[in-house]
Formats: C-alpha cells, sequence, structure tokens
C-alpha cells in the first residue's frame, strides 16, 4: 500500500534525470541571455530554451500517470481516495406515527415530511446506512459542479514533499510537547439541573399532502446493524421543555436574554426568502471593510448556504426544528433550500467564493446534523451522511485540519465548524470513522501555544484570544481531555477582552460563551455578565444587531443577528461538562474512550 509520503520522482528515476535535466536548461538559458558579447550565444540560449520546454512538457505529460501523494484506498491512516466512501452511518433512526408526521406545501421548495411514513415496531432494529462514493449519491442539487462543487487538489509530489516535511516538524513538536502532561485526579461533580429526558413528540405538525407532491428528499434504506458501543448523552436535551428553563437559570440567564432571544429570532424569520434561503445580498453581507488589513474580495456576497445555516441554527438553539415550534414552516424551507444545493459529492458549498466556500459547507452541515439529531427525520440522514463524508474525505490526511481547499493542512477557524457538525453527526447516531476524531486531535496538538492552553490561527504563529476560545471550545464539545492548568491558561487569555472592551467580535463572543459555559466556573460567571451587558445594550428595536463589528461586513445583518441569539441561547444549547458525564469535568475527569 502506498504512503503519502511516496515520491513519484524518487519512484522513477528517469523522471528525476528529466526534472534536473531541464532544471540546468532553464539555468543555461538565463546565463547565454545575459552574456552579451557573440552572435551565437543567443542562439543557444534559444536552443536551451526550446529543449527545457520539450522536457517539461514531457514531465507534465508522464507525471499524472503516476500515483500521487494524499491518493489512495483510504484503507490506512494518511490515504485518502477522493472516490472512496468514508465510513459515516446511522446507528439508529426512528420512525415517526404518521398522524404526527408532516408534508409539504404547494410550492417544491418547502421541506415537509411526506403524507406516511412507516409506523415502529415495538422495538425497532437499528439502521446503518452507509455513505455511497461520490458518483452514486441520491442527490441530483449541482447543476454547475465546476463552480459549486470544490474538487480535491492534485498536488504535484514536489510540494506534496514539503508539505508532508513541515506537518511531520509540526507533529513531532507537537507530540514532545504532550509527553509530559500531568494525570488528573477523579473530583466530585456538582449538581446541575436535570435534562430532558426524552425528545417530546411535535406539537405543531405541518398539514399532510399527498406524498407525489413531494420535492424529492429520498428516505434512505433501512438495513439490520449493530447498535453503537455506547450510548450517548442527548446533548440538546436542554433545548426543549422544561428543562430549558431549568438550564437557563442555573447558568446565568434570565428573562431579559429570551426576550432578546425571541426578538432576534422574529428579525431572523422575517429576512428568510419564499424558497428558504437567508439571502446575502439583500441583508448586508459581503461588504469589504478589510478586517485585520485582509482583503478578502467581499467574502459572504454569494455565502447563502452558510448564511441559511446559521439562521437555521440560531432557530433550532431554541429548540424550534420543522417539526415544531412556531418557526417550523422557515425552519423547514431552510433545510428543504440546504438539501436542494447540495452538490453530487456531498458538498454544501453552494455558489460561495474561495474565502467562504468551506465554512459554508460546514456551517450548513451543522446545521443539518442538528436538525436530524433533534428530530431523527430519516429524510434528513442521507443528505447528513453525504455532508460529512464530504466532510471526511477533504479532512488533511496527516495534520487533521480543513481550509480554503480540499488539501490545504488547514486552521483554527475553519476547524471548529467541521469538528462541530462530525459531534452532531455523533449526536444523531451516526459512526464515523475512528480516524477522523484521531485527526482532530491531532489538528488541535499543532494549534496548541503558551504552555498548552492557548491556541494559534495555524501552527507556530501567535495565540489569538479568537483562537483560544474557539479551540478550547472545540475540545470539550468534542468530549477531549484538557488539563486544568491548560484550562485556567485559556480562561485567564479569553477574560484579559471581556465583551465591551475594544471592537464588537460576535465570532469570538460565541466560541468564548461555548467553552466557558461548558465550564461553568468564575470565569464564566465575570464573561458572561459581561456579555449580556453588551448584547442587550446593542440590540436594535427590530431585534437585529448592527453589522459594525469585526466580521459583520462579510456576514450582514442575518450573520450577526444569528451570533447574537447564538450566545444568548448558550445557556441551554449544549449540556455543560457535569450533566454530561463522559465528558471531563473542569479538566479533572477524562472522558469515556469512543
Amino acid at each position: 500500500m502506498k504512503s503519502i509520503t511516496d515520491s513519484t520522482l524518487a519512484q522513477t528515476p528517469w523522471l528525476a534525470f528529466l526534472a534536473v535535466m531541464a532544471m540546468v536548461l532553464v539555468v543555461a538559458t538565463w546565463v547565454l541571455w545575459r552574456r552579451q558579447s557573440g552572435r551565437r550565444r543567443p542562439k543557444a540560449a534559444i536552443a536551451c530554451a526550446v529543449l527545457s520546454v520539450l522536457i517539461h512538457s514531457s514531465l507534465f505529460w508522464f507525471v499524472p500517470t503516476k500515483d500521487q501523494p494524499g491518493k489512495g484506498t483510504g484503507d490506512a491512516p494518511g490515504e485518502i481516495d477522493g472516490n472512496a466512501p468514508v465510513m459515516v452511518t446511522i446507528a439508529d433512526v426512528e420512525s415517526f406515527d404518521p398522524d404526527q408526521s408532516a408534508s409539504l406545501d404547494e410550492t417544491p421548495e418547502t421541506f415537509v415530511p411526506p403524507l406516511e411514513l412507516p409506523t415502529p415496531e415495538a422495538d425497532p432494529q437499528p439502521a446503518v446506512v452507509t455513505a455511497p462514493a461520490p458518483s452514486e449519491l441520491p442527490m441530483q442539487t449541482s447543476t454547475d459542479p465546476p463552480e459549486f462543487a470544490a474538487e480535491p487538489i492534485e498536488l504535484n509530489a514536489t510540494h506534496a514533499e514539503i508539505d508532508q516535511m513541515m506537518t511531520d516538524l509540526l507533529l513531532a513538536d507537537a507530540t514532545l510537547s504532550q509527553a509530559d502532561a500531568p494525570e488528573p485526579m477523579p473530583t466530585p461533580e456538582p449538581p446541575m439541573p436535570k435534562p430532558a429526558a426524552a425528545t417530546p413528540q411535535p406539537t405543531e405538525p405541518l398539514a399532510a399532502q399527498p406524498a407525489s407532491a413531494a420535492s424529492g428528499v429520498p428516505v434512505p434504506t433501512q438495513t439490520v446493524a449493530t447498535p453503537v458501543a455506547s450510548p450517548r448523552p442527548d446533548d440538546f436535551a436542554n433545548r426543549r421543555g422544561p428543562a430549558r428553563r431549568s438550564a437557563l437559570i442555573a447558568t446565568g440567564g434570565d428573562d431579559r436574554t429570551e426576550a432578546a432571544v425571541a426578538a432576534g429570532l422574529r428579525f431572523i424569520a422575517s429576512r428568510q426568502r419564499p424558497d428558504g434561503i437567508w439571502d446575502p445580498t439583500t441583508t448586508g453581507a459581503g461588504q469589504e471593510r478589510m478586517p485585520l488589513g485582509e482583503n478578502r474580495n467581499g467574502a459572504g456576497k454569494r455565502a447563502e448556504t452558510g448564511l441559511t445555516g446559521l439562521a437555521l441554527l440560531s432557530l433550532m438553539g431554541s429548540g424550534y426544528t420543522h417539526l415544531e415550534g412556531p418557526y417550523n414552516d422557515n425552519v423547514a424551507r431552510g433545510l428543504q433550500a440546504l438539501l436542494n444545493r447540495q452538490a453530487n459529492d456531498g458538498s454544501m458549498g453552494g455558489p460561495a467564493g474561495t474565502y467562504a466556500r468551506m465554512y459554508c459547507h460546514s456551517i450548513a452541515t451543522l446545521s443539518l446534523g442538528e436538525a436530524f439529531a433533534l428530530t431523527r427525520d430519516p429524510r434528513l440522514a442521507q443528505a447528513t451522511a453525504d455532508a460529512l463524508s464530504y466532510s471526511a474525505r477533504i479532512q488533511h490526511p496527516s495534520t487533521g485540519g480543513w481550509r480554503y481547499q480540499p488539501g490545504d493542512t488547514g486552521d483554527t477557524s475553519q476547524f471548529g465548524w467541521q469538528a462541530m457538525a462530525m459531534e452532531s453527526g455523533k449526536q444523531g447516531g451516526m459512526n464515523l470513522d475512528p480516524q477522523i476524531d484521531h485527526r482532530l486531535r491531532t489538528f488541535l496538538s499543532t494549534v496548541r501555544a503558551g504552555r498548552g492552553g492557548l491556541a494559534s490561527y495555524r501552527p507556530k504563529r501567535p495565540p489569538s484570544r479568537t483562537m483560544t476560545a474557539e479551540a478550547l471550545a472545540s475540545r470539550l464539545l468534542l468530549g477531549h481531555y484538557v488539563p486544568p492548568a491548560e484550562i485556567a491558561e485559556a480562561e485567564a487569555y479569553i477574560l484579559q477582552e471581556l465583551p465591551g472592551m475594544g471592537e464588537d467580535n460576535f465570532y469570538y463572543w460565541y466560541y468564548a460563551s461555548l467553552a466557558l459555559h461548558q465550564l461553568q466556573s468564575p470565569a464564566w460567571t465575570r464573561w458572561n455578565e459581561a456579555m449580556k451587558r453588551r448584547l442587550l445594550a446593542t440590540q436594535r428595536s427590530d431585534g437585529s444587531w448592527p453589522t459594525t463589528s469585526v466580521w459583520g461586513g462579510y456576514g450582514g445583518e442575518v450573520y450577526t443577528t444569528a451570533m447574537g441569539c447564538l450566545c444568548l441561547e448558550v445557556y441551554y444549547r449544549h449540556l455543560t461538562l457535569h450533566q454530561a458525564p463522559e465528558k471531563i469535568a473542569n479538566g479533572a475527569v477524562r472522558p469515556l474512550v469512543r
């Protein structure tokens, strides 16, 4: 089996000879042209240039026929096949009572349950849905694959070798830095509000309609499979029923924060198009203000799927789904719009440009994953598995990261959304290839900074508070062990810049709130008071938040309002560490091995 570090030129000596000759001829051409005297030298230079072009052409002809790094069967760590299916399976798909299922409106753009679904058996067996290869995916949503679907980048051997050498150095440093990590001692867990025991049945099902009007969302084939090895707690249980109010009060929310969320969700719902999309162009997105001094060409102006996914996350953050709640129609249309834009390879990037496409994919995938985990609607199963399989295929095989293009070694900002999408799949009962989690851990180790509790945007870069918050939230929500000293270092760093200090940064606030809420420490109390004070003071009368924040120009008013709502839904959006015993508690209890 071929390793990713194998070199095409090393395997084929004559190709290496041709490459060396081509370089020699290029140098000779340059030297001859530099020499001014003599008439024969320019002719010699031209001859050298012609030979160099011919040899380069032969290299371009022969090298692609050889196996390239980054391609393979996917059977071993460090090998990827862009066409091979990645193990993303569903361990438990629940059937619905036909009386509680819903159906479609007259327009095919509206996504709702079909008229009839099978009645669950007395003791239903779990089902498994394996994501097929991209060429076999049932969704036919992309009419322009070259623009909508990002294809894996074919790297030449030299670039792959350099990338691998840098990766090996980073991984070696990360391994050494963790060699002396202290073993934690168990500590008692404080009492926290009890999560809801079960998902309530839909209270406001959509009107039923004949199945012939359905929009073509496939119901995946169900085959008997083995249940997951250990049950996972419902991380979204506090979003529903009495548990929501209990978690709100117990962890720092109040009636004012709930009123702000309600106003924000009303604003978000009012900005949705009839086809289900939240449109960046009509909500102020794509404005280039060069945050951090870099021009990203108005990155958000075509980020339809990302903005729609973010709006859906804010609605579902309060427990509203396409099957229940006052926004069931908005969620249904938004989900259908995402499914309609899913490419044949599973990508959810839509028409977004380079800087936004991968964000769009991961955020839209996260929204599909949460919708499926909250409802277990089988019609969402295959699309969710396909989107997660796409993420798994483009995860860098060595660093474990994601960035703007498939094949990039990764950055922490992209990583957080992809990691949370994978976690939402687990919450929905999907079995992910263990290599995915191994690579997640690898990437997080390469961006650690300080004494281990800080994080940088990319390896070897200076740490930042935003990336520290995102990395800490990812580690905690994924259930990774974080030593107490690293938690203390991260908390102290984050508390140096509370909301209200400097320019508003909803992105930073979102991840810092996720991380510190998990810990329920004095740092959370300080952060929460500052966050509430700033968000409540800056919300506008129509329920929105202004776009004058750091990334508000790219995202527009739907972005800032959705992020503001997500910050104020943090009290019940996820269980805290103390409510999820397989996760760590203040860095002192190891999670169960998965």
